[in-house]
């Protein structure tokens, strides 16, 4: 089992890699960093939307928004192996 620091580093590192995917939306619900009210509202009809109720939750869609897959939680896997499994689903 890995410590809470390296799983720290982990999450981070797939927080970075989703957000250098071409049309990726990375919505963030930090607790101690502030938000626009428009900000919080939008990311918490998202959440709604599609039913977050964990944290990190990972949601793929297509193009026209048909959701392809969830995941909620990270099981603190190496960033790069979870990214490239997200980009299998893009491929299908």
């Amino acid at each position: 089992m890995q410590g809470v620091a390296q799983e720290r580093a982990n999450l981070l590192r797939l927080f970075e890699l989703c957000q250098s995917e071409p049309g990726a939306a990375v919505v963030d619900f930090p607790r101690s960093k502030p938000q626009s009210e428009a900000i919080r509202t939008a990311n918490e009809e998202l959440a709604k939307k599609f039913a977050v109720d964990s944290f990190p939750t990972i949601i793929v869609l297509d193009p026209n928004g048909k959701k392809l897959s969830k995941e909620s939680g990270y099981d603190g896997s190496n960033a790069k192996e979870f990214v490239a499994n997200l980009k299998k689903l893009k491929v299908k």
